[in-house]
């Protein structure tokens, strides 16, 4: 293990500022957006998280991605600090964002335009 970490470690350092930027305490994947990698996030709808990565926050809404809730609406999400998905979506709602403490991370709504939207797939 240690082997292939320093074998690795050149690449993993040329990378690092692609890997993820703080937000809200937490980090948020970055790099390049494929469609091919990503699926909706259940509170906002946009298609802005990677397929199968727990822990990924959303850039659009900040809400914490959680294989636990997944898209079940009236469970705590311990991973959003007991927050149910259904207060977070009507949180999205009316401030753009899953919580009022994210607002100033979330993307204005301008901004979003360049991620698509569940409702918008064909």
């Amino acid at each position: 293990m240690h082997v292939l970490r320093s074998r690795f470690a050149p690449i993993f350092a040329q990378n690092a500022h692609k890997l993820s930027r703080p937000c809200c305490g937490r980090y948020v994947s970055g790099g390049h957006v494929s469609k091919d990698y990503f699926i909706d996030c259940p509170c906002c709808g946009y298609i802005s998280l990677r397929a199968g990565e727990h822990g990924e926050i959303c850039p659009i809404c900040y809400w914490e991605y959680d294989s636990s809730v997944d898209h079940r609406v009236s469970v705590p999400s311990i991973c959003n600090h007991g927050l149910t998905l259904e207060e977070a979506r009507v949180n999205f709602d009316m401030i753009g964002a899953c919580t009022e403490h994210c607002v100033k991370y979330a993307l204005p709504a301008e901004t979003r335009a360049k991620f698509e939207h569940i409702s918008e797939k064909t």
